[in-house]
């Protein structure tokens, strides 16, 4: 069933909302078919089948050199310290609808300006990740990000500063995604063996990854028990901490780096 979308919202009937719904959820289903179709047909499976059979003896040996390494642990501080900056912009939303009196549309097509940056910061990360290193690039997003969260942090606000809003979610956004795109790209800069990349990619996301446990949580205790400017301050003073353990975590990294290199020379 089509319809026309009405000026206001809370113009739209029940049937409307519920078919709206339902073609963001054919849309999501069509992307993730297309996506596993392009990966069986232009993924390579050689190096996967060759890795087949592994004793289980060497698969814990694998385990134990992942976790002795030094440069594993900043990694999983940085992945950590993005998944929460990704989680954080599911805030933008509220905070542009409580913070600044905008309608549910108006605070919308904010979530839609941060989804617009997202294939442009992954694309240009991704450059400057091979020509500058990816351990400069994520040092820089996490100074990015930090600069962007104490902005929204110390503002208070208004109508008046939409500019801000607009201009510090594109900022933020662009950090986040790029982030996102190219933080397990420290595997290969330093020097992770091939056979040992899952085993590395899954002990950093035991850590990494906890953000889907806590991020949604905490966010909701803040704004359910402040008032909505007070609460979506916490939330980005909160998001402003882990960035600045993510620009920690990245110097480590590059500190940790010059040693090893220095160690195999």
């Amino acid at each position: 069933m089509s319809f026309s979308v009405p000026n206001e919202l809370d113009q739209l009937g029940d049937a409307e909302r519920r078919t709206a719904l339902q073609q963001i959820t054919y849309l999501y289903i069509a992307a993730t078919i297309i996506a596993a179709i392009l990966v069986a047909l232009f993924i390579p499976y050689s190096r996967i089948n060759a890795a087949t059979n592994v004793p289980t003896f060497q698969v814990w040996r694998n385990i134990g050199s992942v976790i002795k390494n030094p440069l594993i642990w900043p990694q999983m501080l940085i992945v950590l310290s993005a998944y929460v900056a990704y989680k954080g912009v599911d805030n933008y939303v509220l905070y542009a609808v409580q913070g600044y009196g905008l309608d549910e549309i108006e605070g919308a097509k904010v979530g839609a300006l941060s989804s617009w940056v997202r294939p442009i910061a992954a694309i240009l990360a991704g450059i400057l990740a091979d020509r500058y290193r990816a351990s400069r690039v994520i040092s820089i997003c996490f100074l990015m990000l930090l600069a962007g969260y104490s902005v929204f942090m110390l503002l208070t606000p208004e109508p008046s500063l939409y500019w801000v809003l607009s201009s510090n979610v594109v900022v933020t956004s662009f950090a986040v995604y790029a982030l996102h795109a190219i933080y397990f790209a420290l595997l290969e800069e330093s020097k992770v063996p091939l056979n040992v990349t899952g085993t590395a990619i899954g002990a950093i996301s035991v850590i990494g990854f906890t953000p889907d446990v806590f991020v949604g949580p905490g966010m909701g205790w803040m704004l359910d028990n402040h008032t909505a400017i007070t609460g979506h301050q916490m939330v980005f003073a909160a998001l402003a901490m882990f960035a600045a353990i993510g620009v920690l975590s990245s110097i480590t990294f590059i500190r940790q780096l010059r040693v090893y290199a220095l160690n195999r020379e």
